[in-house]
This record gives structure tokens, C-alpha cells and sequence, in this order.
């Protein structure tokens, strides 16, 4: 299950409840999940060109509502869009 277990919480109604409490005793989460997307975007802010828009790390180092969409991306590649 791996990290999609653990910071998705994808299959977690497979994981043993006992084991699931006995590790969280041993090793505490202490916000982890948070903890790696600061991480990330540490390393985006140091190297802008690890991070794109329409990557997992540009959707955390861009704000949502300042990500270009795709017809953005293609405008700013000198092609023209045309739809329909």
C-alpha cells in the first residue's frame, strides 16, 4: 500500500487497527503530510524549474487560483488555440 496508504489514506480499511495504533505510538505522524508538501515546495522556490503548473509540485507552489491552464500554456508557447 505504501505512501498512498499513508497520506492518502487509500486502503487503510485493510491495515490491522492495532498495528495501525501501535505504530502511530512508536512513530508519530506529527503532521507529516504537511510537512512534505512544505518540503516541496522549499525545493520549488529554490529551483523553479522542478515545479510546473500542471505538475504535483506546481499545485503546491502555485496558488490555485494564479496556475495557468492549458490554453495558457499553449498561448504562452507561441501557438494559437483554437477550440471547436
Amino acid at each position: 500500500m505504501g505512501i498512498a496508504a499513508d497520506i492518502l489514506g487509500l486502503g487503510r480499511e485493510f491495515i490491522d487497527q492495532d498495528f495501525a495504533r501501535r505504530t502511530h505510538l512508536d512513530w508519530p505522524r506529527e503532521d507529516r503530510d504537511y510537512t512534505v508538501a512544505a518540503i516541496i515546495v522549499g525545493h520549488a522556490e529554490r529551483n523553479p524549474a522542478k515545479s510546473s503548473p500542471v505538475n504535483h509540485l506546481g499545485h503546491l507552489h502555485y496558488p490555485a487560483q494564479s496556475a495557468p491552464n492549458w490554453f495558457d500554456l499553449i498561448d504562452a508557447a507561441g501557438r494559437i488555440a483554437t477550440v471547436g
